[in-house]
Parts: structure tokens; sequence; C-alpha cells
């Protein structure tokens, strides 16, 4: 299990690439000469090399998921929230965009499915907008695998 289903796609821009959640396409991590196939519209986040490749929305993967935490006290320090602050269940919280993300490693979708399930928790199919924020989720995957 090398890859997991992100949320970046061609179908809310038909064409273009961008996120289930709307954020901005504000970051890119493809994979040197990604994407190749124009007729590919759906990514995912190889573990190893830590990029995005372009690949059939059929196959079935694991994905992590994403959700905006919903309550955010400004008047705490966040150096005194733990690790999943106010994220439910098995889901991490990443404190510089005050994220929540699932990683759904036992259960393979196809990508539709996987964005499906991460609405049904009240997220999406994860963005990322920061080599940071890829990294993080790309260390908390390696301790389930």
């Amino acid at each position: 299990m090398s890859d997991f289903w992100i949320g970046l796609n061609k179908f809310e821009i038909p064409g273009n690439w961008s996120w289930t959640d709307y954020s901005p396409l504000d970051f890119k991590d493809w994979a040197p000469s990604e994407p190749s196939n124009l007729s590919l519209n759906c990514a995912s986040m190889n573990l190893d090399k830590e990029n995005w490749h372009a690949i059939d929305c059929n196959l079935p993967k694991p994905y992590i998921c994403g959700a905006e935490k919903t309550v955010y006290d400004t008047t705490i320090s966040p150096t005194f929230f733990p690790s999943q602050f106010n994220c439910s269940g098995n889901y991490f919280y990443f404190a510089s965009t005050h994220s929540c993300y699932g990683i759904n490693h036992n259960l393979e979708s196809n990508w539709s499915a996987a964005e499906i399930n991460c609405v049904n928790q009240s997220g999406h199919l994860a963005s990322f907008h920061t080599y940071e924020e890829a990294n993080f989720l790309s260390c908390k995957i390696t301790v389930f695998i």
C-alpha cells in the first residue's frame, strides 16, 4: 500500500485539476512528468516519494479524508492543544491549518466512493496546501502500514 486517494480531481472544474472542498490549488506536488495522461481524472499521493500521480478513478485504494475543525477557541494558546484537539474518531489534528485528517487504510474504495465516505463523515477527500501538510499526513500514514 504505497498510495492513497486525495481530493485532487478534474470533476469539479472539467478539464482542470481542483480540490473536492473547492479550496484553491495553491500548492502542487506532482511527480516528475505528471499529470501525464489527459484522460485520467483523479489523483493519489505516493507515500514513498510524497508526491501526486494522476490515475484511473476506478482503482480501489485507501484514502485520506480532511475536514475543518468546526470549533476553534482563539483565546487558548495552540501549544496546549492535544494532537487530536477537537477531531472526532481516528482523525488527526494539524495545527497550521486547524484541520482534521482521517486515514482510511483498511478500506479500499474507488475515488468516487471514497469521496462519498468522506462527505458522510462531514469532510472531503484531503486537500493539501503546503509541503508541511503533505509531509504531516505522510508521516501519520506510515505509522499504520
